[in-house]
């Protein structure tokens, strides 16, 4: 099994790499890195009997899914019957709804309302001016314009 020595944020860290990596960090001391690389050694029968025993429990699992997945859905008549209902709803609501709409795009219509721009641009008529008062001071913020 190789061993691979490299440094990760400053830490110096050794990967043992065979089928699978394992990793340790090593420290200043030499006896604590053989230690170290000793007890991650030790540690693989163990991380291999665990990873055998999760594969033995997902092969149960995929079995009891795949006999799961055969059988009939109880309720599959129950839910054809309310998935055809709601399908006869949607199209009648989409009907309702567009017969409504039809309906108010042809009452109401509203009279075009007046421009305000083409008053502001056509030219005062002397009937419509207001008269302009000297004689009055215009300091008054309350004066009255006729």
């Amino acid at each position: 099994m190789p061993m691979q020595l490299y440094i990760d944020g400053g830490k110096f860290h050794v990967a043992l790499r065979g089928s699978a990596t394992h990793t340790t960090e090593l420290e200043n001391s030499v006896t604590g890195n053989i230690s170290r690389i000793a007890n991650l050694v030790d540690a693989m029968p163990k991380k291999v009997a665990n990873l055998e025993e999760r594969l033995h429990t997902l092969k149960d699992e995929l079995e009891s899914a795949k006999t799961e997945s055969t059988r009939p859905f109880p309720k599959e008549d129950e839910y054809k019957e309310k998935s055809k209902r709601l399908a006869q709803l949607n199209i009648e609501l989409d009907k309702s709804s567009t017969t409504n709409e039809e309906k108010e795009t042809t009452t109401v219509e509203e009279p075009p309302r007046p421009s305000v721009l083409k008053k502001l641009t056509q030219p005062m008529t002397s009937e419509k001016a207001i008269p302009f008062r000297s004689e009055q001071p215009t300091h008054d913020k309350t004066a009255e314009i006729r």
